[in-house]
């Protein structure tokens, strides 16, 4: 059941972003723009940004309701980023432990301004990182998670607690930009998440992809396998909502809205138990 659920997401998952790419190229074509595959998308100079923005969101006292908060972190944070310089990541992660860690315990008190800033901050984490941030990455937002969740048995859970749990939940670990070799050619990324056991047992050493010599080492080129990964807690109610309500956006070729649901749902399998 699990196997299935997981093949449906995927294909869902293919087909957004396939069509986001057809749309993209004819979008681009219609502005007389040339259409390059496979070119990698420039970093952004995230950290400074980040920096700043925490900053502001100290001084943020007065916030009392989620509506505020996040009209309050849009306008701090702004646009969403794309691909942020290596060490960015780890940067955004400290900087939300610095502020979420006493925004729990103050909300274990009744005083919630704080988590309500930090809940709508959850997903303003880069969407992606650089093929050689993409370990240190992964690993900063699960050393993160641990915290905050060790953090919140701490202390006696209040429903503000749990919506920042869940939200950091949602946002999940970036996306890693695949490298690029020696002549333009993507190289195999890094997919945390421990293989799924299939014929002939599980891959070596659980996560990453693996490389298997095409016609048992007989010279053909190498195929790179991406193991799946799946969870072994059932699907939470707001990752089966997502799928639903990503199918009826791409029905009406909102691909965005269609893969920003689905990119959720794809963290949520990526990290969860």
């Amino acid at each position: 059941m699990r196997e299935s659920s997981v093949l449906a997401i995927r294909s869902l998952f293919s087909l957004s972003v396939s069509t986001l790419c057809v749309v993209g190229a004819a979008v681009a074509q219609g502005q007389g723009a040339p259409v390059q595959q496979g070119a990698p998308m420039a970093s952004q100079v995230c950290a400074a940004r980040f920096q700043g923005a925490f900053t502001q969101l100290q001084q943020r006292k007065d916030v009392p309701s989620m509506t505020r908060a996040y009209n309050e972190v849009s306008g701090i944070f702004g646009p969403s980023a794309g691909v942020c310089e290596a060490g960015a990541y780890q940067r955004f992660m400290d900087s939300y432990l610095d502020f979420a860690r006493p925004a729990i315990r103050a909300s274990a008190k009744g005083q919630n301004a704080a988590i309500f800033l930090a809940i709508a901050t959850a997903g303003q984490s880069p969407a992606r990182v650089p093929a050689e941030d993409g370990r240190a990455a992964v690993d900063a937002y699960r050393q993160t998670r641990a915290a905050l969740y060790a953090i919140a048995d701490d202390v006696k859970e209040t429903p503000q607690i749990k919506q920042l749990l869940e939200a950091l939940d949602r946002s999940g670990p970036p996306q890693i930009e695949p490298a690029q070799a020696p002549g333009g050619t993507p190289m195999p990324m890094f997919v945390p998440g421990p293989a799924v056991t299939g014929p002939g047992g599980t891959a070596a050493g659980g996560t990453g992809v693996g490389k298997v010599p095409a016609g048992g080492g007989s010279g053909l080129p190498t195929v790179v396998v991406q193991p799946v990964r799946v969870p072994q807690v059932p699907m939470p109610a707001w990752a089966i909502l997502s799928i639903y309500e990503a199918r009826e956006a791409l029905k009406a070729r909102d691909v965005g809205s269609a893969q920003g649901k689905l990119d959720a749902v794809m963290r949520w399998l990526e990290t969860a138990p």
